[in-house]
């Protein structure tokens, strides 16, 4: 179902695959198997943001952090972080997405993916950039145009066009 979800999203059809999500949803509540709905949470979670329903996004994530907590998955907790903290940036709460950011750097050592770490300097850079602190913003541009190759080649395209949507 989460497949049949996805192939929607491709295709801009945003109803058709919360009918999808939903469907799946029901399923791993019904099976209680944790895996299934963490992954029915993000993507609702990544519908909700697509479709600009910004708090209906917030909240998933905010519940998909507390199953990630709950569940000890580190990079689940960095991806749910990360998430938020776009949130708040793009939302204008400045100082609260510094915040998320600086908490999942504090914990970068934790966090295996390195994917994570890589996305959230981004994010940084495009605040700082917001914030008008053009010097931090540009060499954490440059910090991550050095690092893409060697964290994820494929992954920044999809990051930057996210990232700019603000």
């Amino acid at each position: 179902m989460l497949l049949l979800g996805h192939e929607e999203i491709k295709t801009h059809n945003y109803a058709r695959a919360k009918d999808f999500y939903d469907e799946s949803m029901r399923l791993a509540r019904e099976s209680r198997y944790p895996d299934m709905l963490v992954s029915c949470t993000r993507e609702l979670g990544h519908l909700a943001y697509l479709t600009n329903d910004y708090e209906q996004a917030k909240n998933r994530f905010e519940e998909l952090l507390q199953m990630n907590r709950d569940l000890g998955e580190k990079n689940g907790i960095a991806f749910a972080l990360r998430r938020l903290g776009h949130l708040a940036r793009i939302q204008g709460n400045y100082d609260h997405a510094r915040k998320i950011y600086a908490e999942i750097l504090s914990k970068a050592h934790e966090v295996e993916e390195r994917r994570q770490i890589f996305g959230t300097m981004l994010e940084i850079a495009f605040l700082n950039e917001r914030l008008g602190e053009f010097a931090n913003s540009t060499r954490l541009f440059g910090a991550v145009e050095t690092l893409y190759p060697v964290v994820y080649k494929g992954m920044a395209d999809d990051i930057f066009t996210e990232c700019e949507r603000t």
